[in-house]
């Protein structure tokens, strides 16, 4: 059996990992806390081929309303799933009344973010699924509301 290795760049664990056995043989042991938490964080520095690839379309159809398509696709296995999965899409500071609609899962304009939240339960492997999100902006450009004198 081959296995490929992946450098991970600036990790970052949970206080409840024992560092020294980490540093000692590379496994990470642990005694989890209560509730959800972070194992780890970390940076990768070599290309690889993403869990979910996510891509996204938006089209301006005047200068105050804006739609936005994203979609989400799993790459991996059908018979795996990837659990809990949020996706974050920026939007801009001055976006209101935003209307979203997804094909799967939940999601919610978080406006002290300047973002919408995508939360899905359970994404199963080699599936795609749509967000659809309006909203509007001001429509006020450099050159409007400059009166002549």
């Amino acid at each position: 059996v081959l296995f490929r290795s992946v450098d991970l760049e600036d990790i970052k664990f949970h206080q409840c990992v024992r560092l020294a056995r980490f540093e000692n043989d590379r496994t990470i042991s642990f005694i989890p806390p209560d509730g959800s938490f972070d194992l780890m964080t970390y940076r990768l520095s070599t290309q690889v081929k993403p869990l979910i690839w996510v891509e996204a379309q938006v089209e301006r159809y005047s200068r105050s309303r804006v739609e936005m398509l994203i979609k989400a696709k799993s790459q991996f296995k059908e018979r795996s799933y990837a659990t809990n999965v949020e996706i974050e899409l920026p939007v801009p500071p001055d976006a209101t009344n935003p209307s979203v609609r997804t094909s799967m899962g939940s999601a919610t304009y978080a406006p002290e973010n300047d973002a919408i939240m995508w939360k899905i339960r359970s994404f199963p492997g080699n599936k795609e699924y749509l967000l659809r999100a309006e909203f509007l902006l001001p429509s006020v450009s450099a050159d409007d509301g400059v009166p002549e004198r």
